[in-house]
């Protein structure tokens, strides 16, 4: 059972119809924040909170990153790609839940040992762009499947993004985002094109930020091949987050 504990900090951003806990942008140390999606569920935004928890963490991983450039004449083509697995377990307390009128929860937790929960991660990311007199376009896509799962069960977070833009100025997104709780049943199926969305917006964030902070410990032949080799996470901790004209920006620490 969660106990959920409403807040009156909260404050108005920019104008805008949101409201954000004074807490969720200027997280305390040792506290972790979340938001879920749209008419998503407390553990939905607690799953978003852990990930944050990871990226200030050290711990091992699978790791493998190729990137290749073809250039003839006046065509350029690049391509790149990131392999990330990781299995590990976090020890946490929930600290505090507000809602959102869009339906979204807010979650803090921290590092205080009460709950205990194991992630396994398995993430990819993929970069082309393609340049020449009459193209100038690029393509992003991630596919990740994480499972969070505790004593009471395993719940389970697809994402799938991608991001197509052009030289014209014009960008088309697809998100998609599956969620399943212990036992298999369904929760929710979140087919969204609103990038102010800002449960979409997090973990967005948090997978590039989390992927960044890991570095290959040995690599096992050739750079460009699909070997996954041992790698390590550095934790890489942030200091909070700007609101702007409906956008979440990661203050990096300085």
């Amino acid at each position: 059972m969660i106990l959920l504990v409403m807040s009156a900090g909260m404050v108005a951003q920019g104008g805008e119809n949101v409201s954000l806990p004074k807490w969720f942008l200027k997280p305390a140390k040792h506290n972790y924040v979340g938001i879920s999606e749209p008419d998503g569920d407390v553990q939905g935004a607690i799953n978003v909170a852990l990930l944050h928890y990871l990226i200030c963490q050290d711990f091992p991983g699978k790791l493998n990153r190729s990137y290749i450039m073809n250039i003839s004449g006046e065509e350029q083509m690049s391509n790149s790609k990131t392999y990330l697995t990781l299995d590990t377990t976090l020890q946490y307390s929930i600290e505090e839940i507000v809602s959102t009128p869009k339906g979204e929860y807010i979650c803090r937790i921290s590092d205080r040992p009460t709950l205990s929960r194991r992630i396994v991660l398995y993430y990819t990311s993929e970069y082309n762009s393609e340049k020449s007199a009459e193209i100038d376009s690029s393509l992003i896509k991630y596919e990740v499947k994480c499972l969070f799962e505790d004593a009471n069960g395993v719940s389970k977070m697809i994402i799938l993004y991608e991001l197509h833009s052009d030289n014209k100025g014009n960008d088309t997104f697809e998100y998609k985002a599956l969620y399943h709780e212990a036992g298999g049943r369904q929760l929710a199926i979140i087919e969204d094109s609103d990038s102010k969305v800002l449960g979409e917006q997090l973990i967005l964030a948090y997978l590039q930020h989390l992927e960044s902070g890991f570095e290959i410990v040995q690599l096992e032949g050739d750079p460009f091949n699909s070997a996954i080799n041992d790698a390590y996470h550095k934790a890489t901790p942030f200091s909070g987050f700007k609101y702007i004209d409906g956008y979440l920006v990661i203050q990096n620490e300085r």
